[in-house]
């Protein structure tokens, strides 16, 4: 037995073992030192190296060559991939995707090539994808369930071409058109089923909606109408309504649909007491509940209590809290069926306004829209002001839609204002027709742009024509003159009366010119200056009134407008007032001296639904400054100004002859209307019109037995409609005068028609 250390032997062997691991490891290294492509024809090896996770000189493993497929196949190049290492190359080889060349519709006829396209946006010289293909057909698919046909089938069909190229074809049968044929109901107790359709967007196949698709299934709608259904009920205070399923069945030869809604109603609940629990410090409470616009008593009605949220928000905003959020807290009552409703304020920092942020102009610039915000950046949040630049950027009429919100901006006291519009067309062309008794056939086109190359500028051109006139008028306004905040405008106009109400041959060439400002954000001012040269040729049947009046005049104007609008749109008016007060003096110059001044007002009450109570005024008196104020300059009144009566149809006139009409030096009119839905679904935009009006002319400016002038009241009722056909608004008024003055003409039947570009 031989003694010693046994450790120097174990060391040696363990370093035995590290040095054959170390070459072990060493030997399954392989180092990156050249590329190799395969299958490569348009893509340039380059594109495929940036997309490669290994670098020259760096190890070749698993992992990084893993990464590189994944994020080849992201490119969408390549139908096939492989990557071998081979020694130290990397070997790529790939099957590129194929180009394509065209892209076709066949066998469609309800949608066009262009609608499907702009939905498809699949274009020439692209890469083919077979995912893309697939995904932009079940999008063609969707666009004719849209269109009401569920049966409808696209087959896409890729024709190869020379040079990895590909023809992409779709293949189109649409199928007939699939309609809700009905819309039931199961579980209203409270209401019927026609009043429940009514709430929906959805309505059922009838032969008057060729015009609209609303009778088409969609179930995006659907689901949309079941949001409808759940307002209605608890606007109506029921506040535990559900629905419980809806349900769409198509029908075996997938022509109809029928939809069926189960319902369950609950209770109906009343308010027994609204209260505030209000942490803002810097308002009062007295001041918060008086903008409530329920009141304990009444039915719970979600929509008041959102329109109270909403004052609520404009109190707290006014006083700079952009975010306050006032939650009701509701509390039932199951023993009355009635509700306790606390609104909850909590206090958050006063904020300023960071960014403005618009989208969705594609013509409109930029400034045209922020011009209109009465916020800029930097400036202290304040609600009202916030609402005002809505209503201002609606009062444009440019747009569709106008959707204004507020998010958080990049710290708590902060806000960025956003700014969401879809733009509409701008051009009009207006054409009104009518007929009458005495004035034949008349007509009246326009050609206006309101919003010219997207800059916000106004120009229009006017012709009229008709058996006893013809004309034309152009103007140009530009809203904002030298970037300030005036309005300026220009009008030319020539017009040639063939023959007048008073037998005579009348010529006008002239124009005018203004400029307008505001005085305070609802008050603003119009100066104008015009000029005019006037010709009047009187016939053998004239009155000698007119004969002796000056045949050649020329009118040298100076006028001042004065406007107060309150109203809450200018475009479709529904509550406020408008007053307007002009000012005139003719004789800056020119043979023609007097002061013409002229007052209107108009009222808007909103009623039930869409109804609205309107009452307008206007009256005019014109001072004569030692001359015979000529007949073509006088007031006159009737047409669309006195349904009822004929153009210049009331006021003084000769007794004798041909009884021509010598327009009057005063005047009124008085008009009371309510507008309000004729029972017409309400896609056809179809609204009714009921009218009073009164009013006279009078002050011929020459006492003479033979000249009827009479300050006498006359009276008009009527009725009238206007249909926002898909061509344009059309209206009808049909009027017919109570009382009228011995000789005054009437017209009862009135047309007007617009259509836009």
């Amino acid at each position: 037995m031989t003694n010693g250390n046994p450790m120097p032997k174990t060391k040696n062997i363990i370093a035995i073992l590290c040095f054959v691991f170390v070459c072990i490891i060493q030997s399954h290294a392989v180092i990156l030192d050249k590329f190799s492509f395969k299958g490569l024809q348009r893509i340039e090896p380059r594109t495929v190296k940036a997309y490669s996770h290994i670098a020259l000189g760096e190890d070749i493993t698993e992992e990084k060559i893993n990464d590189s497929l994944k994020d080849l196949y992201k490119t969408g190049f390549f139908s096939d991939i492989s990557i071998v290492a081979e020694g130290g190359t990397l070997v790529i080889d790939v099957v590129e995707n194929p180009i394509i060349n065209r892209v076709a519709f066949e066998g469609n006829s309800k949608l066009s090539d262009d609608a499907l396209s702009k939905e498809i946006k699949l274009a020439p010289r692209t890469v083919y994808s077979g995912a893309k293909i697939q995904e932009l057909q079940q999008k063609a698919l969707k666009m004719y369930r849209l269109a009401g046909r569920f049966s409808a089938k696209v087959n896409p069909k890729i024709i190869k071409l020379p040079e990895n190229r590909v023809d992409v074809v779709f293949e189109i049968e649409e199928g007939p058109s699939t309609h809700v044929e009905k819309i039931i109901f199961q579980g209203n107790k409270s209401f019927s089923e026609s009043t429940l359709e009514s709430v929906l967007h959805t309505k059922e196949s009838r032969w008057y909606r060729f015009l609209t698709s609303d009778d088409t299934y969609d179930p995006d709608r659907v689901a949309y109408d079941q949001a409808l259904l759940r307002k209605y009920y608890l606007e109506q205070g029921y506040i535990d309504f559900k629905i419980k399923s809806a349900l769409a069945e198509l029908s075996p030869d997938k022509k109809d649909f029928y939809i069926t809604y189960v319902l369950e109603e609950g209770n109906r609940y009343k308010i027994n007491s609204i209260k505030i629990d209000n942490l803002i410090k810097d308002i009062d409470d007295r001041e918060l509940e008086e903008a409530f616009t329920i009141e304990p008593g009444e039915w719970y009605d979600s929509s008041k209590i959102e329109s109270s949220i909403d004052a609520l928000i404009k109190v707290a905003g006014d006083a700079g809290y952009a975010f306050v959020d006032p939650e009701p807290g509701i509390e039932k009552n199951i023993e009355d069926n009635s509700v306790d409703i606390t609104f909850h304020i909590q206090q958050g920092p006063k904020v300023y306004v960071e960014a403005i942020n618009i989208e969705g102009n594609t013509r409109t610039r930029d400034y045209v829209i922020r011009r209109e915000f009465r916020l800029a950046e930097g400036d202290p949040f304040n609600a009202t002001k916030l609402r005002r630049s809505e209503q201002r950027i609606r009062n444009l009429d440019f747009f569709k839609t106008v959707k204004l919100t507020q998010e958080k901006g990049s710290s708590p006291d902060k806000v960025i204002i956003k700014l969401e519009v879809e733009e509409k067309v701008t051009g009009e062309i207006q054409l009104a027709v009518g007929y009458g008794t005495h004035a034949g056939f008349t007509s009246d086109v326009t050609i206006k742009e309101r919003n010219l190359l997207g800059k916000g500028q106004e120009t229009s051109v006017r012709l009229r024509w008709g058996q006893r006139s013809e004309g034309v008028n152009f103007s140009f306004m530009e809203p904002y003159f030298m970037d300030r905040n005036l309005s300026a405008g220009v009008d030319v106009f020539g017009m040639n009366n063939i023959e007048t109400e008073n037998h005579t041959k009348d010529t006008s060439v002239g124009g005018n010119t203004w400029i307008g400002y505001e005085i305070n954000e609802h008050l603003s001012q119009n100066i104008s200056y015009g000029l005019k040269s006037q010709r009047t040729n009187p016939s053998a049947k004239t009155t000698e009134f007119i004969k002796e009046q000056r045949r050649q005049a020329v009118n040298s104007s100076v006028g001042l407008l004065t406007i107060y609008d309150r109203r809450d749109s200018k475009v479709e008016p529904r509550s406020g007032f408008l007053v307007v007060l002009g000012n005139e003096f003719v004789g800056l110059g020119g043979t023609s001296r007097y002061f013409k001044n002229t007052l209107s007002g108009s009222k808007y009450y909103p009623l039930w639904k869409e109804s609205v109570l309107a009452f307008m005024a206007a009256g005019g008196v014109m001072s004569p400054m030692g001359k015979t104020i000529r007949t073509m300059d006088r007031f006159e009144t009737g047409g669309f100004a006195f349904r009822g009566f004929d153009f210049g149809g009331i006021g003084p006139r000769d007794k004798r002859g041909e009884r021509d009409s010598l327009g009057g030096l005063k005047f009124y009119t008085i008009t009371s209307e309510f507008q309000f839905p004729v029972g017409f679904p309400k896609e056809f935009g179809v609204m009714g019109s009921t009218f009073l009006e009164a009013g006279s002319l009078w002050d011929a400016q020459k006492k003479n037995p033979n000249i009827f002038d009479k300050n006498l009241m006359r009276y008009s009722v009527g009725i009238g409609f206007s249909w926002g056909s898909p061509m344009g608004p059309i209206r009808l008024d049909y009027g017919v005068p109570l009382k009228k003055g011995k000789f005054d003409k009437t017209r009862e039947f009135l047309f007007g028609f617009t259509t836009r570009f």
